[in-house]
C-alpha cells in the first residue's frame, strides 16, 4: 500500500511541476506579447492620430490596446494562493506524514 501512496504523490509532483512550467511559458509569452503591442501603439498610434484625428477606427485600436494591457498585466501579476473552486485537494499518506497539494 505504501507503493501506491509514494506513486501517487510523485505523480502529483510531477503534475505540479508541469503546471509550473506551463505557467512560466504563459507568463514569457504574455510579456513578449505586451512588449509587442506597446511599440505597435507607440509607432502606428501617433500615425494614425495625426493622419485621421480621433475616428472611431482610432478608438477603437485604443480600445483593443487597453483591453491587451490590463489583461496582459493581470495574466503577469503573482496570483496568491488556489480559488477555493478550482483547488486540488489531494491527500497521501507517505511516511506517517499527510500531505496535501494544491493547484498553483
Amino acid at each position: 500500500m505504501a507503493k501506491l501512496e509514494q506513486e501517487a504523490h510523485r505523480k502529483a509532483a510531477l503534475a505540479l511541476s508541469q503546471q509550473q512550467e506551463t505557467l512560466t511559458e504563459l507568463r514569457a509569452r504574455t510579456g513578449t506579447l505586451l512588449t509587442a503591442a506597446s511599440l505597435v501603439a507607440s509607432f502606428l498610434g501617433g500615425q494614425a492620430l495625426t493622419r485621421h484625428g480621433l475616428s472611431i477606427w482610432v478608438i477603437a485600436a485604443l480600445v483593443a490596446f487597453g483591453v491587451s494591457v490590463v489583461l496582459s498585466i493581470y495574466v503577469l501579476l503573482p496570483k496568491t494562493g488556489p480559488a477555493p473552486s478550482r483547488s486540488l485537494d489531494l491527500r497521501c499518506w507517505s511516511r506517517s506524514r499527510f500531505w496535501r497539494l494544491g493547484w498553483l
